[in-house]
């Protein structure tokens, strides 16, 4: 199987290739400029790999949540290469990516026990956070919490309804960010900070095994803020940057796709 992913939900930029058991991988810290970074990333793999865009199975992105921005950015450049190279979609949640990144932290990551639970958080600015919680069955990741948006002090009570008594750990740099009020409610705090590309891969495997694909058009960026209206600057950059994101996307797609002329 091979699988390209891209990740543009936070200041970070990352992409990966999964090509068999070998995984490449670039993440840097971008700021404003994912949508000029995660091509040139991308282009870098398959040029790494030996392979063009098409010859991938899916293209991976992290669906969210995360800024606004870089949601859309991801969006718009995953409809972009899919639709120029004709090939299925998988959205993988940024935080469901937390959890997967922390049991690959671990000294043997197939030893994480059965029944173990993660609060996986993230800061979602506005003193606010973006959490869920999620159990491991041994195999595969399950959703017991979904993605959702909280004042980091609501999370103990919200935590307490959860039926069980499994260890709770904690991975997200929201960790760090609010832990006086999230650090005692876990039993330990794993290293991930924040979502990247490498780390949606097992996800998406799994997800590509099942069936579960989309296509070109039907990528979106999952948002858990319900925000009443945008500033009329915030819709001018949400579109320039949706734009460009997809006009660099088709521009490259001949690139990565046609195979290169002899010289």
């Amino acid at each position: 199987m091979i699988l390209l992913a891209i990740e543009t939900s936070t200041e970070f930029c990352s992409a990966a290739l999964l090509q068999g058991t070998q995984v490449l991988a670039r993440h840097e810290h971008a700021g404003q400029t994912h949508s000029q970074r995660i091509l040139p990333m991308v282009g870098e793999l398959l040029d790494e790999a030996g392979i063009r865009l098409a010859g991938c199975q899916a293209i991976v992105y992290g669906a969210g949540p995360g800024s606004f921005t870089g949601l859309r950015i991801a969006c718009s450049v995953v409809q972009g290469l899919a639709w120029g190279a004709a090939l299925p979609v998988i959205p993988v949640g940024t935080l469901a990516a937390l959890a997967e990144a922390l049991r690959a932290s671990l000294q043997d990551p197939a030893h994480l026990p059965a029944g173990c639970r993660v609060l996986c958080a993230l800061d979602a600015r506005m003193a606010e956070v973006y959490w869920a919680v999620y159990d491991w069955d041994g195999q595969d990741w399950h959703e017991r919490v979904a993605p959702s948006l909280s004042q980091p002090a609501l999370l103990g009570p919200l935590l307490s309804r959860l039926p069980g008594d499994a260890p709770l750990w904690g991975c997200g740099n929201a960790m760090q960010i609010f832990a006086s009020d999230l650090v005692p409610l876990v039993t330990c705090v794993g290293a991930p900070q924040l979502p990247e590309a490498r780390f949606m891969l097992p996800l998406a495997a799994r997800a590509a095994a099942q069936g579960r694909l989309q296509q070109a058009h039907q990528a979106a960026p999952l948002y858990v803020r319900n925000q009443v209206a945008l500033t009329t600057d915030e819709r001018d950059l949400a579109r320039r940057q949706k734009e460009l994101g997809l006009a660099r996307a088709q521009q490259l797609v001949p690139a990565l796709v046609e195979p290169a002329t002899p010289l």
